[in-house]
């Protein structure tokens, strides 16, 4: 018979099939402040049911900055001044300030979590390794929507996450798949936002040969999964190697 936890995970695990992602976050929160200690299988579902709300958001944005900007389009043409703004251009643009706001918000109410819940109480280093991973990832998704002192607060952030998150992986020999997505998205990080281009390189090299030598220990699966990812990494090599 299960117990009151199971019973939540259970419907979490089903609510994410039908991608009920806020309410996936509701579950796991509850899970979260009943017992902080969950495994690194609902750490990920907890994250993918963020970035699944995070990016509907940023597609609801994207429609509405598209509407606006056919609306200033409208103005310019209509008044011949750039500064004069229709009452429904005014409305939009503050239409899509709350959107981005929403998303602040979301990224942060996860990085809390994570800060204040999930790393104190971390079962592994793996587990460790894949929170702040998750930290640095979200910082940077703060770096699109933030500028002035906030911006480079969230800068700092996103990358201290990123040095934290490295460090475990020196720990323990470690397979899961966000492993490697450390090594990409800190590359990618310390490419475009850091304007570091060795930096970067270095980063994406000892992923993809380290992803070389790990994929035919593991599943089909997993194998594949981390294949995928070296893939990309040597795509992003190959780049920057021919732009040195």
């Amino acid at each position: 018979m299960l117990n009151e936890r199971q019973k939540l995970i259970l419907d979490a695990k089903l609510a994410k099939l039908t991608n009920q992602h806020v309410k996936v976050i509701q579950i796991l929160k509850h899970v979260i402040n009943t017992d902080p200690k969950i495994s690194i299988e609902e750490l990920c579902m907890l994250n993918a049911a963020y970035k699944c709300t995070v990016e509907k958001e940023r597609v609801s944005k994207a429609l509405k900055y598209f509407k606006e900007r056919h609306l200033a389009e409208y103005d310019l043409s209509d008044s011949g001044s750039e500064a004069e703004k229709s009452p429904s251009h005014l409305i939009m643009l503050n239409e899509i300030a709350k959107v981005e706001q929403g998303i602040c918000d979301l990224c942060h109410e996860f990085i809390k979590l994570i800060t204040d819940k999930l790393i104190p109480n971390s079962i592994s280093n793996e587990h460790k390794m894949i929170c702040n991973k998750f930290k640095g990832d979200y910082y940077c998704i703060l770096l699109e929507f933030t500028t002035g002192k906030a911006h480079k607060l969230n800068l700092m952030e996103a990358e201290m996450s990123y040095i934290a998150a490295s460090f475990f992986t020196t720990l323990d020999e470690m397979e899961h798949e966000e492993r490697f997505s450390l090594n990409l998205n800190y590359a990618l990080f310390c490419y475009y936002e850091l304007s570091d281009p060795e930096q970067a390189y270095m980063i994406a090299d000892t992923g993809y040969y380290i992803a070389l030598s790990t994929m035919d220990k593991l599943d089909v699966i997993t194998g594949n999964g981390i294949g995928a990812i070296a893939k990309i990494l040597k795509e992003y090599m190959n780049i920057w190697q021919n732009q040195r």
